[in-house]
């Protein structure tokens, strides 16, 4: 604004109501398409919605992969905060409570933020943090299994039957690589199997490697230390490869384990001295839930596979 002196700013707070906006519905091919046909979000602009369908992947990431498990006939719910401003435009806030039902088994997140400042985090009714140790893939954008963990498989460059002990996912070469756990890089190196090769040391003595790289991320070597999520490299077909893909080993204790089947270790709990809120943000938030009842086909299916799914009353 001017002033005798000049300019000088003023900083006006723009009054926003918050209120709850809900939304259900069936997954047909992806859960991306899903949300952006769903009728009840049509006062959401694509923006906006485009960004809940993130926020639903950030909080189910650790459960599903949601390039190779979602399927026909999963089933969503959610709920989430909304700010509408006095000129009528609208802005999404946090989901405070979402349930995936995938393949019969029912995945349910509620936000716990005890403190009301916005700083918090994702819980299952129990209470268990549901971020996990490892993200279930290395890779975020699009991909497909072309080898599972097996004890015999035929070599189709050396043409002779041996054990492949990691999971390939055959993606666009340059296609980014994350880390799957916090840890520390133990080797970065070329080799003539694996090419280029990242072998990250875990706590408790697991460790993961991602093999046939175009490149490594930069500034990393041995000694660096990483955070889950965060880039080391990027798809390629360097060493033994007829084609670009990541090979993605799990070791705990140096013995291979399947990275599509192992159990992933639990996230923690909600510390004692806050249960009594989480108790009633958890009551409040699974009831916001109830107000998009699952389709009788959905829990049956459920029913049949012996998942809890929530009551009317709220209760879990």
């Amino acid at each position: 604004v001017p002033t005798a002196a000049g300019w000088d700013s003023d900083l006006v707070r723009t009054p926003v109501l918050t209120d709850t906006v809900w939304a259900s519905g069936e997954i047909e091919s992806s859960l991306w398409n899903a949300v952006v046909v769903n009728e009840g979000l049509d006062q959401v602009n694509p923006t906006d919605r485009a960004k809940l369908i993130l926020d639903l992947d950030d909080v189910f990431k650790w459960q599903i992969d949601f390039v190779r498990q979602i399927q026909e006939g999963d089933f969503y719910r959610f709920a989430f905060e909304r700010e509408v401003r006095p000129d009528g435009s609208m802005r999404s806030g946090h989901v405070l409570s979402a349930e995936l039902l995938n393949r019969g088994r029912s995945y349910t997140a509620i936000w716990f933020d005890p403190n009301g400042d916005g700083d918090g985090t994702y819980y299952d009714p129990d209470g268990n943090s549901v971020r996990r140790a490892f993200l279930r893939s290395p890779i975020e954008l699009q991909y497909r299994i072309s080898s599972r963990f097996t004890n015999s498989r035929f070599h189709p460059i050396l043409k002779t039957w041996r054990s492949h002990k990691g999971v390939d996912y055959a993606a666009e070469s340059g296609t980014p690589v994350q880390a799957t756990g916090n840890g520390v890089l133990v080797r970065r190196e070329r080799e003539s199997t694996y090419g280029n090769l990242i072998e990250i040391s875990h706590p408790n003595g697991w460790s993961t490697r991602y093999a046939h790289m175009s490149a490594f991320a930069q500034g990393l070597g041995v000694g660096s230390r990483v955070k889950q999520g965060d880039l080391i490299g990027y798809v390629g077909m360097t060493g033994l490869a007829t084609g670009p893909h990541l090979h993605y080993e799990m070791r705990i204790h140096g013995g291979p384990e399947d990275p599509l089947s192992i159990d992933l270790p639990a996230g923690d709990p909600i510390p004692r001295d806050q249960w009594d809120k989480w108790e009633l943000q958890n009551k409040v938030r699974l009831a916001l839930l109830e107000r998009l009842p699952l389709p009788w086909d959905v829990q049956l299916s459920a029913k049949v596979q012996g998942v809890s799914t929530t009551s009317n009353t709220g209760a879990r």
